[in-house]
């Protein structure tokens, strides 16, 4: 009996461990998301902004099969993909749209931009996908 009992709680705790993971991570990609703009956003930002340890929220980005820099990068680049075919800021030098969404370095935007989308960020402005 006492052992089905802890096996039951164990589970109850692993179940519960997940969904606050899980509300956990969410609530780190809504600050990056409404924070992608500023360059120093990092994992570090972000603990200290939500409340949470710096290992909690690697741990929870883990359980979710990505690391805090990686989920940063992959929706700024989402960002300027988005805006390199806005026709609203086609005058807008490409670099200026890189580091509008918190890239710092223009060469290491485009190395970045290539490897996620296969294209340049001016060839993926021309159409090119």
């Amino acid at each position: 009996m006492v052992s089905m009992l802890a096996t039951l709680l164990a589970r109850q705790a692993r179940a519960s461990s997940g969904k606050a993971s899980g509300r956990l991570f969410e609530r780190a990609v809504h600050h990056a998301e409404t924070h992608l703009h500023a360059p120093e956003l990092n994992a570090q930002t972000i603990a200290a902004a939500i409340g949470v340890s710096l290992s909690a929220l690697h741990d929870s980005a883990r359980r979710h099969g990505t690391t805090i820099g990686q989920m940063i990068q992959e929706r700024r680049l989402q960002r300027c993909r988005d805006a390199l075919r806005d026709k609203r800021l086609e005058r807008r030098q490409i670099s200026d749209i890189a580091f509008a969404w918190g890239f710092n370095d223009a060469a290491h935007f485009s190395r970045s931009f290539r490897t996620r989308f296969g294209v340049t960020p001016r060839a993926w402005r021309r159409g090119a996908d």
